[in-house]
C-alpha cells in the first residue's frame, strides 16, 4: 500500500512533468518558427514582376487594377540568419537548470524578435509588368523602410455640364459665333488702339444729295398781255 507522503510526491511530480511538457520550449519553439533572410534589398525600379516574386517566393500576395497597371500588396517575414538559430542551445539549457523559470524572459523576446521581422511591402506594375512603384513598412505603416518611385497619378476626367452632359471645353469650342455689331467694325478697323479716339473713329464723306428733278407744273401760266390788262 502506497502511504499518503509517496503519493503527494508522486502526484508533484506528474503535475510537474505535464506543466514542463506543455510549456517545454516555447522561446525555442518561436526562434525556430522564425524564417531566415529574404533578400528584398535586391529589389529595384524596372525588374519585371517575375524577379519580384522570386525573391519574395514565401510571400503572401493580394493585387488590384490601379489605372492602366496594377497594385500588388505582398506579407512576409525576413528574419536573421539561420547561423543565428544556435541561441535555443542557450533556450534548452536555462530550462533545465531553471526549470522553465528561464521561459518568463526567453519567450517576451522571441516574440518581440518574430513582430519585428514582419514585413508589408506594396509593389505597382506598369502595363509591361515593369517595377514602377515599391515600399516596404512594418505592420500598421509607422515604419517606413524603403520608398522607391512614385504611385500613378488618377487621371483627371473632363467636366460636364449637368444640363447637356457635354464636356465644358467642347461646349465652349461649338458654341455659335455673335455676329458682329458696328461696335466690333469699328475696333477691327482700329490701327493703333493707343491713338485718340477722334483718330480712331473712321472718316465718313458727307453726301452731297442730288438736285431733285423739276416735275412739270401744271399750273396754268399767264401771257405778258394778260398780266398788262390785269394791272391796269
Amino acid at each position: 500500500m502506497v502511504s499518503r507522503r509517496g503519493f503527494c510526491s508522486t502526484l508533484i511530480l506528474v503535475v510537474g512533468l505535464a506543466f514542463l511538457i506543455a510549456n517545454f520550449g516555447c522561446a525555442t519553439v518561436v526562434a525556430l518558427d522564425i524564417p531566415g533572410p529574404v533578400f528584398d534589398n535586391s529589389i529595384s525600379l524596372g525588374m519585371h514582376r517575375s524577379e519580384v516574386e522570386v525573391v519574395l517566393r514565401y510571400a503572401r500576395r493580394s493585387e488590384f487594377p490601379e489605372g492602366s497597371g496594377t497594385t500588388v500588396r505582398y506579407e512576409y517575414a525576413n528574419g536573421p540568419h539561420q547561423a543565428s538559430k544556435g541561441r535555443i542551445v542557450l533556450y534548452i539549457a536555462g530550462d533545465v537548470f531553471t526549470i522553465f523559470l528561464s521561459e518568463l524572459v526567453f519567450w517576451p523576446i522571441e516574440l518581440y524578435a518574430k513582430g519585428r521581422t514582419e514585413r508589408i511591402a506594396t509593389a505597382y506594375y506598369d502595363p509591361d509588368n515593369r517595377l514602377g512603384m515599391w515600399t516596404i513598412a512594418r505592420p500598421g505603416g509607422k515604419d517606413v523602410l524603403v520608398t522607391m518611385g512614385e504611385r500613378p497619378k488618377p487621371e483627371s476626367r473632363p467636366e460636364t455640364t449637368p444640363e447637356t452632359g457635354v464636356d465644358a471645353a467642347t461646349e465652349i469650342e461649338t458654341a455659335p459665333a455673335v455676329a458682329a455689331g458696328p461696335v466690333d467694325d469699328i475696333v477691327q478697323g482700329v490701327d493703333d488702339p493707343e491713338a485718340p479716339i477722334s483718330d480712331q473713329m473712321p472718316q465718313q464723306t458727307p453726301q452731297v444729295p442730288k438736285e431733285a428733278e423739276l416735275e412739270p407744273d401744271d399750273t396754268p401760266t399767264q401771257s405778258a398781255d394778260e398780266a398788262g390788262e390785269a394791272t391796269k
